[in-house]
């Protein structure tokens, strides 16, 4: 209906400010931080929007203004439920304005009624998608980092370094702790690595893949990899898989691969240099 679009379009100052007043008195956490400045911008972009799809007749420029802010609200704590009560008050201060202005016109306050449901009900349904990816994804940036952090690697003594996993070994992290080793092992000048993979829960055929890739990557760079801590059980199941360790060496326990580190270190000391 031309003349409610025209009606909301003359008032649309009116109704950012009344809406920015209920807002910000209503203290939603979310708005909490914001600036009464600030949450007039916010909300008169959203009217902006709003509009756009009155008066095109499209569910578009709402449901994207939404998809745009989700990602910054969800970092700075929002539910879906604190923005859609913001939409709720904005919308609101529309309404009772029309149902005074437009009380006669019952065909005009119903197609008002209609347009703005879809609108609002597209718009939720696209805000709600993408916190929830938005929320995903720094659920994935966190695991990724606590995996990182969960894996030191630790210098025993002068060129010897020990790689103690904990958990599961997927081909990302162990890309990410070869990329890591690599550069601890150019850093520390080391010639022995071991990898202690007692923490680790199941060692299967793509686990003993990424191991022998981590090794041979490490003994590029001029470091042999001792892969200690395999229990009876990890050794059965990587006899039944048929899997070879292609030449990686292999220490029942943390402390026979300590110890043959320390010998190797003594037998190349002991050799004398080339001239």
């Amino acid at each position: 209906m031309q003349s409610i679009l025209e009606h909301i379009q003359a008032h649309l100052d009116r109704y950012v400010t009344t809406a920015t007043d209920r807002v910000f008195a209503a203290k939603i956490n979310l708005y909490r931080s914001f600036g009464y400045d600030q949450l007039q911008t916010s909300i008169r972009y959203a009217y902006m929007a709003f509009v756009s799809d009155l008066s095109t007749g499209k569910v578009e420029a709402m449901p994207n203004f939404l998809m745009r802010i989700g990602p910054q609200r969800a970092e700075q704590g929002a539910t879906v439920e604190d923005i859609l009560f913001g939409i709720n008050m904005g919308v609101e201060v529309i309404t009772e304005d029309l149902n005074a202005t437009f009380a006669d016109n019952p065909a005009a306050l119903l197609w008002w009624m209609q347009q703005m449901h879809a609108i609002v009900y597209t718009g939720a349904m696209k805000l709600s998608d993408t916190i929830l990816k938005a929320r995903e994804q720094h659920i994935r940036e966190q695991a990724s980092q606590i995996a990182e952090f969960s894996t030191p690697i630790i210098p025993l003594s002068q060129g010897v370094l020990v790689v103690p996993l904990i958990g599961v070994l997927g081909e990302q992290r162990a890309s990410r702790i070869t990329e890591a080793l690599l550069q601890r092992i150019s850093e520390e000048q080391a010639s022995t690595v071991l990898i202690d993979v007692t923490g680790v829960p199941v060692v299967d055929t793509q686990v003993a893949h990424n191991l022998i890739q981590s090794a041979q990557a490490a003994k590029l760079v001029g470091a042999e990899v001792l892969l200690v801590g395999i229990r009876p059980e990890m050794a059965q199941t990587l006899v039944q898989l048929g899997v070879n360790l292609q030449g990686v060496r292999t220490q029942g326990t943390l402390q026979a691969g300590v110890e043959y580190a320390f010998e190797r270190q003594k037998r190349q000391s002991s050799k004398p240099m080339r001239r």
